[in-house]
């Protein structure tokens, strides 16, 4: 797999290795599948030609739904802890 990330601060990089489902579904969330991404290589694409300044922004509008997601990032990180 690979997985690309774009954020502030000039990040610009691609994770590459191999991803399992660990989840089909995430508790309070059916339609969310949780996958483990074990990263082997990790490609740096910043460049002197351009910059990331701001990635990707977002504006919350239903206070419920950012709740539901620090939930589910929640347990993916209490997933994560567990299988060290």
């Amino acid at each position: 797999m690979a997985l690309l990330i774009l954020g502030g601060g000039n990040v610009a990089l691609c994770a590459r290795g191999t991803a399992q489902v660990i989840a089909e579904e995430m508790p309070d969330a059916q339609d969310y599948v949780a996958v483990r991404i074990d990263v082997d290589v990790i490609d740096d694409h910043r460049q002197s030609a351009f910059a990331v300044v701001d990635g990707i922004q977002r504006n919350v509008l239903d206070a419920t739904e950012l709740h539901a997601l620090q939930g589910r990032v929640e347990t993916l990180q209490d997933w994560a802890h567990q299988s060290h």
